[in-house]
């Protein structure tokens, strides 16, 4: 991804707890792999208390992150609408048949 930063706008990291990841392991990758771009990156650890070390990283490393998915998506898009009223709705959220123009 990080070769490829124009084809992307905003990563989205999903980690939920299994017995073959470490979260801490992907919560410091994602603080490194955040280290190399000036592009949005997201966290969304997902697993409630076994998570709480995993987002203590990304909140000390200032990435969002939200523990459920339906939160995440809406705050992005949140921030994505009122970025493309104040740039003048130049960015592709707000192109024809986006949220704006459907009233979502």
């Amino acid at each position: 991804m990080i070769r490829h930063q124009d084809l992307w706008d905003i990563a989205f990291v999903i980690t939920v707890p299994t017995a073959i990841s470490d979260p801490l392991r992907v919560a410091n990758e994602i603080v490194r792999f955040s280290t190399h771009t000036k592009k949005m990156i997201v966290g969304c650890m997902i697993g409630g208390d076994s998570m709480k070390t995993p987002q203590h990283i990304l909140k000390e490393a200032k990435i969002p992150n939200f523990p459920d998915l339906e939160d995440a998506f809406r705050t992005v898009g949140n921030i994505c609408r009122y970025t493309c009223r104040d740039n003048g709705s130049s960015c592709g959220y707000a192109r024809e048949g986006g949220p704006e123009e459907k009233n979502v």
